[in-house]
C-alpha cells in the first residue's frame, strides 16, 4: 500500500503550527497578565476591594477557551485530514484491485480467442482436408478401370491430423464451454459430431481399399501364376502354340481382354480332338490346361466383382462426404461469425 506523503506532510505542518502557537501563547500569557494588571492598578485613582492578580486574570479566561477550542480544531481537522487520507487510500486499492481484474479478464478473453481461432483454423483444415481426399478418391477411380488387373496405390495428398486432433487429442467439451461465452446455440457440438463421422467415411474407405489391394494383390498374382503356366504348357505342343498365335495372345494386358482371349481360348480348346489320345503326356497337360483357363475365367470375373464393389463403396463414401460438406461448411461459418462478431 502506498502513503501519499503530500497530504501527511500538511498533516505535519498544520500540527507543528498548532503546537508552536501553543507554546509560544503559554510562555507570554504569564508577563501579559501581569503588564496588564500592573498598568490597570496604576490607572486606577482609588483602589478596588478584592482586587488582585487572580481576579484580574479571570478577565481572560475566554483565551482559555479559544486557546482550547484552537486545540480542539486542530483535532478535528488531524482526524478530516486522516480521513481523507484513508479514504484516498482505500480507492486506490480498489482501483488498483479493479485494473488487476480488468488485466486478469483480458489475458482470460485473449487466451479464449486464440483457442477458438485455434479451434476454427482446425475445422477450415478439415474442409480442404476432405476436398483433397474426395480428390484422391476421384484419381484413384480414373486410375484404376474396370479392366485393371493390378490396382493403382490411393495416393492421400494431406494427412488426417485435423481430423484426428478433433476427434481424439482435443477436449471437445472445453472448447464447448468457451464458445458458450459467445452464444446459446449447440452448433460447435454439431461441428463435432460431423467431424466424427467424416472421420469415420474415411477410415471405412481406407480400410476398404486396404483390404481390396491385399487381396487384388493375391488375386493378381495367382492370376498371372496361371497365365504363365499355360504360356509354358501352351509352346510345348504346336496345336497350342499356333492357338495362341491366332487369337494373339500379345495383346492381353488387361482384365477384359484377358477374360475375352481366355473365352475364346476354351472355345477353341473344346474343339480341339484327342488325336494325340495314346500320349499320357499331352492329355494331362490338356486336362491342367483346360481347368486352370477355367480358374483364370472365374477369378477374373472375381477381380472383376470386387472391383466394382469396391467403386460402389468409395462412390457412395464420397457422395456421404459431399452431403456432409455443405452443413458442416455452413456451421463453421456460423461458429466463425458469432465468435468475430462477439
Amino acid at each position: 500500500m502506498q502513503i501519499n506523503y503530500k497530504n501527511s506532510f500538511w498533516v505535519l505542518i498544520l500540527v507543528l503550527l498548532f503546537v508552536g502557537l501553543g507554546c509560544y501563547i503559554f510562555n507570554k500569557y504569564p508577563e501579559f497578565i501581569f503588564e496588564k494588571y500592573d498598568t490597570h492598578v496604576r490607572l486606577l485613582k482609588t483602589p478596588v476591594p478584592g482586587l488582585n492578580i487572580g481576579t484580574f486574570g479571570d478577565m481572560y479566561g475566554p483565551l482559555n477557551s479559544l486557546l482550547s477550542g484552537f486545540a480542539f480544531l486542530g483535532l478535528l481537522i488531524t482526524i478530516v485530514v486522516q480521513i481523507s487520507i484513508h479514504k484516498n487510500e482505500i480507492n486506490r486499492d480498489i482501483q488498483k484491485i479493479s485494473e488487476e481484474k480488468q488485466e486478469l479478464l483480458s489475458s482470460k478473453s485473449i487466451a479464449r480467442n486464440n483457442n477458438l481461432n485455434y479451434l476454427i483454423a482446425l475445422f477450415i483444415r478439415v474442409t480442404e482436408s476432405n476436398a483433397r481426399f474426395i480428390q484422391s478418391l476421384q484419381t484413384w477411380l480414373l486410375t484404376n478401370p474396370t479392366g485393371s488387373i493390378e490396382l493403382k496405390p490411393l495416393i492421400v495428398s494431406t494427412t488426417e491430423d485435423s481430423l484426428s486432433m478433433i476427434s481424439n487429442k482435443i477436449d471437445q467439451m472445453f472448447f464447448f464451454t468457451l464458445y458458450r461465452e459467445f452464444s446459446n446455440d449447440n452448433n460447435i457440438l454439431e461441428a463435432f459430431e460431423l467431424v466424427d463421422s467424416m472421420r469415420t467415411l474415411r477410415s471405412q474407405v481406407r480400410n476398404v481399399i486396404d483390404r481390396a489391394d491385399i487381396f487384388n494383390s493375391t488375386l493378381t498374382r495367382d492370376i498371372a501364376n496361371k497365365h504363365n503356366t499355360i504360356n509354358n504348357i501352351a509352346y510345348k505342343y504346336e496345336v497350342f502354340r499356333m492357338l495362341l498365335i491366332k487369337l494373339d495372345i500379345e495383346k492381353v494386358t488387361n482384365l477384359n481382354m484377358m477374360r475375352v482371349f481366355y473365352t475364346g481360348f476354351k472355345k477353341e480348346l473344346d474343339s480341339i480332338p484327342f488325336f494325340n489320345a495314346s500320349d499320357d503326356t499331352f492329355e494331362k497337360d490338356y486336362q491342367v490346361m483346360y481347368a486352370l483357363v477355367n480358374d483364370l475365367l472365374r477369378d477374373c470375373r472375381t477381380l472383376e466383382e470386387n472391383l466394382n464393389d469396391i467403386k460402389r463403396n468409395i462412390t457412395d463414401s464420397t457422395d456421404a462426404l459431399n452431403r456432409l460438406n455443405p452443413n458442416y461448411n455452413s456451421l463453421v461459418a456460423e461458429i466463425s461469425n458469432t465468435i468475430n462478431i462477439s
